[in-house]
């Protein structure tokens, strides 16, 4: 055999192995599975989780995932639970009042639209901005 063919080969095994170990992801509507050896990528970002495999990026909301699992645990890493947004934001101004508790929109931000115009400062759970509103 050829030293070519047998270092293909060497990086094929890991391939093999994988392949019938997958990544599924459990949202509120179903369950999709991913085979591990299609996976290139899997983020956990600010707002969700993004899947890249051969066919293209899926993307899911958190409040759309119930867990991750590694079938045959892959990884050693067996499931990821989706943080829990929060529901409500506090709105303060720049005196450090508290104005009021702002409800969430689908989009994940306050809804602050029956306060005037100005500078203020917006906790949701331990994250804190400074927003000017026109």
């Amino acid at each position: 055999m050829s030293k070519k063919f047998i270092i293909a080969l060497l990086a094929a095994l890991p391939l093999v192995a994988m392949a019938d170990k997958v990544l599924i992801v459990n949202t509120t509507t179903n369950a999709v599975e991913y085979p591990l050896n299609n996976v290139k990528e899997v983020t956990i970002g600010e707002t969700g989780i993004t899947v890249v495999t051969d066919d293209g990026s899926h993307a899911y909301n958190y409040d759309e995932v119930n867990w991750l699992n590694f079938a045959l645990q892959a990884t050693g890493v067996n499931e990821v639970a989706a943080p829990q947004l929060p529901t409500s934001a506090a709105v303060y101004n720049l005196q450090g009042i508290k104005l009021m508790d702002a409800a969430i929109d689908n989009d994940g931000r306050p809804v602050i639209d029956q306060l005037p115009a100005g500078i203020y400062v917006i906790t949701m759970g331990n994250k804190s901005i400074k927003i000017a509103k026109p």
